[in-house]
Formats: structure tokens, sequence, C-alpha cells
């Protein structure tokens, strides 16, 4: 004869039934999460040979510069920006040795650039580099407080004291020389002489926190500034007027950037495409003449094409870019197609026109990742509960 159950053991079963029940819908609760964050985690976005990039993009890597020799002072450091002189050669910002490295055209090393050439002005931390249709260099010394400029024989035409020179542009049509510092946009005319600067440091819009790339359009009288630790994009016109932002400064040490992490380089090419390069999202974002994000190249690592801490931008022609890959220590030339589909930047600019005003936000897929993974953390915290509540009850009993 089967023995049946005691009353006491259908009781623990029946006291077991919740317990078990909330077991079960927290498991499929992870599950469920961790199916849906794949679904919804955006594609690795590798810069290799060949490979596609988001958005309907393409890149190519063709070639990197570590410097030239065998010995270690030979390579660079932390470099900063790259420039091309009007006979082809590279100009190479390498901040962490205080120097320029000059190689020609065909990547052959020329000369290290220490200072002028009779030794008065020696280079402490140069940072943004240009140079002129005339072959002048223009060089923003954070550690000298100083945009020098020297002649191809490296004389010093002038310098101006600015504190924190960051990047400067040349305008050379207006006759303006650009310089994002610390905390505002200064313009002088090609001599050196202050015509007019704007900005204060600080959150509001016109206003600065580290300005890192510096662009001016010239088909659109438009001044492009990457605000770096605003996180946002702020667009001017010629005589400093705020036109728009995209992207906001963080209120709180864990918020997440919606639109970028941190706004470094900035280059454009003949379509109007903005070329912003977001050091910490280790990538180059494209942007139309609005700063709508259109593509994304770029993704972490120390192999030829991936990025580790890229700082500067600089476009030399036909699809063509040096990126100033500042972890890895190195100048990468990478080839870059924007979407073939899209129509001219400056075109999808004028279509969309009459929201301009208006602060521009970009969807962002990581805004339902942090979701996902807020539901899934809160899933595991209910099965430890659940486990927590089951061991405590059972001490209970056996005390009992």
């Amino acid at each position: 004869m089967e023995k049946k159950p005691s009353k006491k053991v259908i009781g623990t079963r029946k006291r077991l039934i919740p317990y078990l029940v909330l077991l079960v819908l927290s498991v499929l609760a992870v599950v469920l999460f961790v199916q849906l964050d794949r679904i919804n985690t955006p594609p690795q976005r590798a810069v290799n040979p060949d490979t596609p990039a988001t958005g309907g993009a393409a890149a190519k890597w063709l070639y990197s510069l570590y410097g030239h020799g065998e010995e270690d002072t030979d390579s660079f450091f932390l470099p900063f920006k790259a420039a091309v002189a009007p006979n082809g050669d590279i100009l190479v910002s390498d901040t962490g040795n205080s120097r320029i490295v000059r190689f020609d055209s065909d990547r052959r090393y020329i000369e290290d650039i220490t200072g002028t050439a009779d030794g008065a002005i020696v280079l402490s931390e140069p940072l943004g580099i240009t140079i002129s249709s005339g072959g002048d260099i223009y060089i923003a010394d954070r550690g000298l407080s100083k945009i020098i400029v020297l002649n191809k024989d490296l004389e010093l035409k002038f310098f101006v004291v600015e504190s924190i020179p960051i990047t400067p542009v040349l305008d050379e049509a207006a006759g303006r020389l650009y310089v994002s510092a610390y905390d505002r946009i200064n313009v002088f005319d090609l001599e050196g002489e202050l015509i007019t600067r704007w900005g204060t440091r600080g959150r509001e819009d016109g206003q600065f926190d580290f300005p890192n790339g510096l662009v001016v359009d010239r088909a659109t009288d438009v001044v492009y500034v990457s605000d770096s630790n605003n996180k946002r994009l702020q667009a001017f016109n010629t005589e400093g007027e705020h036109l728009w932002s995209v992207g906001k400064p963080v209120t709180e040490i864990n918020e997440i950037p919606i639109e970028f992490d941190l706004p470094a380089g900035l280059a454009q090419d003949e379509r109007g495409f903005l070329y912003l390069v977001d050091t910490f999202d280790n990538s180059v974002k494209i942007l139309d003449a609005r700063g709508r994000e259109r593509a994304i190249i770029g993704d972490y690592g120390f192999a030829d094409g991936l990025f580790n801490y890229p700082v500067g931008i600089t476009y030399t022609g036909d699809g063509i870019f040096l990126v100033a890959d500042r972890g890895n220590d190195r100048i990468q030339s990478i080839e870059i197609l924007p979407p073939e589909e899209a129509m001219p930047s400056r075109e999808i600019a004028a279509v969309t026109a009459e929201v301009v005003a208006a602060p521009i936000i970009l969807d962002q897929p990581e805004k339902s990742n942090g979701v996902l993974r807020a539901a899934g953390l809160l899933s595991a915290a209910a099965l430890l509960v659940i486990i927590a509540a089951y061991i405590l009850n059972r001490g209970r009993k056996r005390k009992a």
C-alpha cells in the first residue's frame, strides 16, 4: 500500500510553489534581457581594409606612421594632429616629444622641427597645426601659450600670446586665422592682429569648455566647434553669433552622454559632411551640415585601422583623412566614403532648415540598452531575494 505524504510535507510543498514560480519568472526575465540586449547592441565598427562601417559608409585603412628610425626617440609620443603642405609634405604635431616631424609625400623622414631655425623659440607642447598655401606653418603650443607662425625656412614670422591655444584654422580668402583656446574662439588677421573673439567658460549655448576641433565652412560662413568637455558640437556664424548646438553637457558624474562621449578633432569634405573624432568612443562620426549623425567609422583596438584615444583629424582630399591615433602613438591614413545614397550634406541642411533653431536630439539606441541592463539587474536582484527568503524560511522551520 502506497504511503501518503504527511500534512507537514504537503504544507511545505505548497509553501515552495510561490518561490518556484518567482524563480522561473526571474530566470525567464534574465534570458529575455540577454537576448534583447544582443539585438539592441550596435554591430562592431571595425575599420579594417574594405570593411563596411555603420550607416552605409565604408572605410579603408591605407597606412600608419609611427615615426622614423629604430630609436625610442624616433617614435611618436602622443601625436595630436597632422597637416599637409602645398608640396605634399606631411607634418605631424608630436606633442609628447615637443616637436613637429616632417615627412615628404612618400612618407620619407625629412626633419624634426623643434622651434625656430635660430633657436629663439623652442617648442614645448605643440597641439594643432595648419599650413598656409604659401607654406607658412601655424602651430598652437599649449606649453608656451603661443600661436607660433614660421615661414618655409623655419624663421619666425610672428607669434601671438594666447592662453592654452588648441587648434588654428586658416581662412585665407577672408584673411582670417581662427584659433580655439581653453574657453573661447579667437579671430586674428593673417598678421596676428586680433579682429574679434567670442565665448567664455561655461555650459550655456555659446560658452565653451576646452573647444578642440574647429572648421570654417567657406561656402556657408558657418564655424563649427567641437566643445569637448561640454560633449557637444556648436555652430556659429563668422561673427560669433550662436546658431545651434547638438549634444549637451552632462550634469552628473554617472550621466551617460547622448550624442558624443568626448568630441575632439573636426574636419570637413567637399560635400559639406563633417567628420568628428569622438575620443572616448574610439570612432569618427560622419555628420551632415546640421550635426545629425549619418554613419560611424572605427572601433577600439591596436591593429592598423582601429583606434585608441584618437584626437585630431585632417582632410587631405579625395576622401582621405589623417587621424591622430594618440593612444597608439601613430598617425593613420584612412579613406572614408560617406553613405552612397546620401545627398550632399549642404543640400540636407537646406531641406531641413526649418528645424535648425531647435536643439537636435539624435536617436540613441544605447538608451534602450540601458533600460534592458537595468531590467536585467532588477531580475538578478529579485532572484537573490527569492533565494535568501527561501533559506531564511528553511532556517525558521528547522528551529521550530
